[in-house]
């Protein structure tokens, strides 16, 4: 199996890709795409260094429609996503290879993120429905140590089969960033295909690092949210996660 990566980048200092590549290249990616939503050309260089294609954008439509815009770029029979600011980690890559060569239904591989300390951040969860309210807080309980099939997995560090990439019609560009991996992972289930977390694989996560406004960060992952359940959910339905959301943002902090 061959694999490709994808890389979007906005606000992403040289360091942070230069380390994001460097993780890539060691674990033996096939084709980078380093996708630039500033458009500013800063990391053109460091993107040749590591043989990398660049690809910027005229204007930033977002995380998914970039996602998608890297993804037709490829030719590889995988496709991993993966956020500027993390670092795949060996044997990351062929790990999840195995487990897609052993499970022909399996099409989405979602990775273990780790912080900076090595504590893990939540990744996955459950199928989100109505009565999960309205943030992916609502995890699992309890971390998972073996392969398991899950709803849905974090599009920060995610490996799809690109045939389900493509059968599903790929990230929806109305998202323009939050609840786009979770969409994705919804339409691929109604498709017959696993969603699966594989704990073995680890990437090392600085969370939020090209978008550290909390203000803009919850603005953006509320409209996101309206957006599912809006496309998946009678209107009632996403009228009604609005009401809960706003008593929710009442008595909590605002996302991370």
């Amino acid at each position: 199996m061959t694999i490709g990566a994808v890389v979007v980048t906005y606000h992403t200092s040289p360091r942070q890709l230069s380390r994001c590549l460097k993780g890539l290249r060691q674990n033996k990616v096939d084709q980078i795409i380093v996708v630039d939503n500033e458009n500013n050309q800063h990391l053109a260089p460091l993107a040749r260094v590591f043989s990398a294609q660049y690809l910027p954008q005229s204007k930033n439509l977002g995380f998914a429609y970039a996602s998608h815009a890297g993804a037709l770029k490829l030719n590889t029979d995988l496709i991993l996503f993966i956020n500027p600011d993390a670092i795949i980690l060996p044997p990351a890559v062929s790990l999840a290879k195995k487990y897609l060569n052993q499970h022909p239904r399996a099409a989405v591989i979602g990775l273990k993120l780790e912080n900076q300390t090595g504590d893990i951040e939540p990744s996955y969860g459950r199928i989100v429905t109505p009565l999960s309210i309205l943030t992916r807080k609502f995890k699992t309980s309890r971390p998972l140590i073996q392969p398991a099939l899950v709803g849905w997995v974090s599009g920060a560090a995610m490996i799809i089969r690109r045939p389900a990439y493509q059968a599903a019609g790929g990230f929806d560009p109305e998202f323009f960033m939050y609840w786009e991996d979770v969409d994705l992972c919804r339409r691929l289930s109604r498709l017959d295909w696993q969603i699966v977390y594989l704990p073995g694989g680890r990437v090392r996560h600085q969370r939020g690092a090209s978008l550290r406004g909390r203000a803009v960060k919850t603005r953006l992952y509320d409209e996101s949210a309206d957006k599912y359940w809006r496309k998946h959910y009678p209107r009632f339905v996403w009228l009604s996660q609005q009401l809960m959301r706003s008593l929710y943002r009442r008595y909590s902090t605002l996302v991370d």
